[in-house]
């Protein structure tokens, strides 16, 4: 199973597209700040109505990644350890 199609044949493991999912939020938390804090905050104002549709991916995103992460590194460490 993947999550994506090849793109030209190459095929993006699960670790690169973490690493593009976290990239991508880190860019929204530190140049758009104020869209990131309107969708996680669930605030209604005047000017723009609640935007949180996509905090239930981004949570369910953050948590695989926390969850994946400690154990990929363990994984490199110790094929590095092999070679």
């Amino acid at each position: 199973m993947c999550a994506m199609q090849p793109i030209n044949g190459v095929q993006l493991n699960e670790y690169a597209l973490q690493f593009l999912g976290g990239f991508l939020l880190s860019s929204l938390v530190r140049y758009r700040p104020q869209i990131w804090q309107h969708a996680i905050s669930r605030s209604i104002t005047e000017q723009s109505p609640a935007d949180d549709r996509s905090l239930p991916l981004i949570e369910k995103f953050l948590n695989r990644t926390l969850s994946d992460y400690p154990n990929m590194v363990v994984r490199v460490i110790d094929f590095r350890r092999t070679q």
